[in-house]
């Protein structure tokens, strides 16, 4: 027997019939989805985000629903997170199961876990599962299966219990770090997904024309620029440890071990050139990891938004050196001042307001420049929606630290639990920069002969005006 999709997800210019069909929007978002994972090279999730994704708006498919779209009168059995969660629930195998309920149930809102999450209204889940019934079919259609079972268990106590007991199991014993990550990794796929699917259609693709050579060139531009018009500092030391520090490090990027080498560091004296060694740096794992078949984002983190200014247009400079167009969706400069603007040039289209907002939040971009304190809200402001639809951003990234140094100790050692998981599962890589290394995201260093530049660019000189020797040991 034949049937036609009739049920909406979404009006289009404040028609029903103009809608998306429910079955479309489904489908887009999870093709996003496993677009985006695919981008960060996570293996083994394909099958769970699927399940996630199309059944995030399996409640949509209920008569009250439809009848809100079509502008009747509004029924508290419109809402549709609850027994889509059910749905995720359901049919998730076991390990998954509480977290895509979880990032079902709150794809709108934050995510608060809590008993609250889990409690719901039984009476008024069996009407609306009653609703859905009544489009078995063509629900049935869209999900490709039978759903019998479901809607038989849906209307029992036992199974609407179920997640809230499994939450209160796992709780009793607590939810390990690397659970929650992932928690946060598929519920800002939904996010970016379910977003992106109705502002732009199409997922976000990383550029993948990064390479060693851009930067090489354009450090040998401003390198002859500088010495035409100063041609003696051409013999001197300094201006020889720069080129050796950019060759070693280019050197030992290419000698890493990708499966284990995740933390990595340039410790070097200032004004040696850790801005350009570090851009080289990261083009060049960039590359690497591309053979890999990932496509990495490159997120540059610093303390303050000064400088990220300023780290922002040598970017800018670079990129227009090599001919290539620095348009927000190739290099983006995001802080708690920065100008919402959005322009993709794949699509030559300029977004605006929200669908602006959004694109630049959500880190839609190759390069980002941005602070300590939007990559630590990322990671650490669990739950809020406004912020944890980029975490996935993270995810087979190279991300830059610049003046590491400038990191409180007393947050440490829960960053480095972090990002220890961030790098071994989630396919993360960290660059540490500075010159006055703590003893902190020990990684391998990058400049193995830095203790011989610290040595010779000695700039320290201590005198001593009291009447006593005094020991610095």
């Amino acid at each position: 027997m034949s049937i036609s999709f009739k049920l909406r997800s979404h009006l289009k210019n404040n028609s029903f019939e103009e809608g998306q069909l429910l079955k479309d929007h489904l489908e887009n978002v999870t093709k996003i989805a496993l677009e985006t994972n695919e981008l960060h090279g996570i293996k083994g999730l394909d099958d769970v985000i699927r399940i996630i994704c199309m059944t995030h708006d399996f409640g949509k498919a209920s008569n009250y629903f439809q009848d809100y779209l079509r502008g009747k009168e509004y029924s508290k059995y419109k809402n549709h997170g609850e027994i889509s969660a059910y749905l995720a629930y359901y049919l998730l195998p076991e390990e998954w199961k509480l977290i895509g309920y979880m990032c079902v149930r709150k794809h709108h809102g934050n995510l608060e876990p809590g008993i609250e999450m889990f409690s719901c209204d039984e009476k008024d889940i069996v009407e609306i599962a009653k609703s859905i019934e009544i489009n078995k079919d063509e629900v049935e259609r869209i999900y490709n299966c039978d759903l019998t079972d479901f809607f038989q268990k849906i209307k029992t106590e036992s199974f609407l219990n179920e997640p809230r007991s499994l939450y209160r199991k796992v709780k009793s014993k607590g939810m390990d770090l690397s659970s929650i990550l992932y928690l946060q990794y598929l519920w800002s796929l939904l996010l970016t997904a379910d977003k992106t699917q109705l502002i732009r259609g199409t997922s976000y693709q990383n550029y993948t024309n990064l390479n060693e050579k851009q930067v090489k060139n354009y450090k040998e531009q401003i390198r002859n620029q500088f010495l035409t018009n100063n041609p003696l500092v051409k013999n001197t030391r300094l201006f020889q440890i720069k080129n050796l520090i950019y060759d070693e490090v280019i050197s030992n990027i290419s000698k890493l071990d990708l499966d284990k080498d995740h933390f990595l560091s340039i410790n070097v004296p200032t004004g040696t050139g850790k801005t350009l060694a570090v851009f080289g740096a990261s083009f060049y794992l960039a590359e690497r990891l591309i053979e890999k078949g990932i496509k990495p984002s490159i997120i540059y983190c610093l303390p303050y938004t000064s400088i990220i200014d300023q780290n922002h247009a040598v970017l800018t400079d670079l990129l227009e050196f090599n001919d290539i167009e620095p348009t927000s969706d190739y290099l983006l400069k995001q802080h708690y001042l920065t100008e919402i603007s959005y322009f993709n040039s794949q699509e030559n289209k300029e977004y605006l307001n929200y669908d602006a907002r959004f694109c630049v939040e959500n880190w839609q971009s190759t390069i980002i420049t941005t602070t300590f304190i939007q990559l630590f809200n990322t990671i650490y402001k669990t739950g809020i929606n406004d912020i944890g639809h980029r975490f996935h951003k993270l995810a087979g990234s190279i991300i830059i630290l610049d003046e590491i140094q400038e990191i409180p100790p007393k947050y440490h050692k829960v960053i480095e639990a972090t990002f220890k998981i961030l790098g071994e599962q989630f396919n993360t890589y960290f660059i540490t920069v500075t010159a006055t290394k703590p003893l902190f995201l020990i990684g391998k260093e990058l400049v193995t002969s830095n203790k011989q530049y610290f040595t010779e660019l000695n700039r320290i000189k201590i005198e001593n005006y009291s009447d006593k020797c005094i020991s610095l040991s």
